[in-house]
């Protein structure tokens, strides 16, 4: 069974020395899917070994994602699979620490591809704030790049006494600051 899995098999991902997928190895995969449920009267042998292999695969999967994901050298069928995850765990992670210009459910992105979105049509560069589960897929492709919000300076600048003061002293939301 170990051949008929692409990458290897489940014993050389449990040591770490994956090989890498090839579109022949996932043919081979398939291939022997066929022919062990093809013959007449093995349905439910077939079911089994099918969620026998789903379930190693699966956990070649994860080891796979754990030791390759960001091995910048590795070049197999799935390299370009894990630059998408690599890019989709990059905005989540820039999400949560709050980098991103979020404005309720959605997000601030710019195009790097004429991207035509609902009944917007954008021109690469273009700025504009989508849903953020739509933002997150197309960014995990590489069409569009999230944008960072200007926390910081705005932070910087309240600090160094430079944003724009209510009566009271308080700084005011969208004001432009005004220099001393």
């Amino acid at each position: 069974m170990s051949k008929s899995i692409p990458a290897g098999g489940p014993y050389k991902a449990a040591v770490g020395l994956h090989e890498p997928l090839t579109a022949a190895s996932l043919s081979a995969s398939r291939k022997a899917l066929l022919s062990y449920c093809a013959s007449g009267g093995r349905l439910a042998y077939c079911n089994k070994y099918l969620d026998l292999v789903t379930r190693v695969s699966r956990d070649i999967a994860r080891a796979r994602f754990e030791d390759l994901l960001f091995d910048s050298e590795y070049q197999g069928a799935d390299s370009r699979l894990f630059a998408v995850i690599r890019r989709t765990l990059e905005f989540y992670a820039d999400l949560l620490a709050g980098k991103l210009g979020v404005y309720g459910d959605r997000i601030l992105v710019r195009t790097r591809y004429p991207l035509r979105y609902h009944s917007l049509t954008l021109e690469k560069g273009e700025v504009a704030l989508i849903p953020i589960p739509e933002a997150l897929l197309l960014a995990a492709i590489g069409l569009l790049e999230p944008l960072e919000s200007n926390l910081l300076k705005l932070a910087s600048a309240v600090e160094a006494g430079v944003a724009g003061r209510g009566a009271e002293g308080e700084v005011r939301r969208g004001e432009v600051p005004k220099e001393d």
